[in-house]
């Protein structure tokens, strides 16, 4: 699969798919019932939080391609919005914060689970499909990493959708 650069996205870096890794809570019967959080590195976040920035990111980047000079400090939007080489928490209502065992511990007294047998890791990819979709889930739902990667039966959103006004 070719290598594509995510639109929008202010890391730099090309990828095919990005990945981050969910704790999913299962029931007895070993079905997932929700996303407790994801870990996920810089790259998933900044590419997360381009959301918040689609149109003045856009107004930056055709500024730059002009040669326009950036006196003010929209200009350090495009560097990304978090520091590398540090792990975060993402959680279900797209929450994010820097990875800590006292967030793992709040995470299970909020969702009342006792019986840490019941959570299981799942690695996850984030292509432009999953990166629709969070989008689409965002705008709707407060849990978005679970609407996502653990119910099948959403549709996937067309692009037409999206941009449909």
């Amino acid at each position: 699969m070719a290598a594509r650069r995510h639109a929008g996205s202010s890391s730099g870096s090309t990828s095919a798919n990005l990945s981050m890794k969910l704790l999913v809570e299962v029931d007895r019967r070993g079905t997932p019932r929700r996303v407790v959080y994801a870990e996920a590195g810089k790259d998933v976040v900044d590419f997360l939080l381009t959301f918040l920035t689609l149109p003045i990111g856009t107004v930056v980047k055709l500024l730059r391609r002009n040669s326009m000079p950036m006196v003010g400090c929209v200009g350090n939007l495009t560097g990304g919005f978090v520091r590398a080489g540090v792990t975060y928490t993402v959680m279900d209502d797209l929450e994010v914060a820097p990875r800590s065992n006292v967030d793992f511990i709040t995470s299970l007294n909020k969702y009342g689970i006792r019986d840490i047998s019941c959570l299981h890791g799942k690695d996850v990819q984030v292509g432009h499909t999953e990166g629709l979709q969070i989008l689409r889930a965002s705008l709707k739902s407060k849990t978005v990493l679970t609407d996502v990667f653990l119910r099948t039966n959403t549709p996937s959103p067309s692009p037409r959708a999206l941009t449909a006004g």
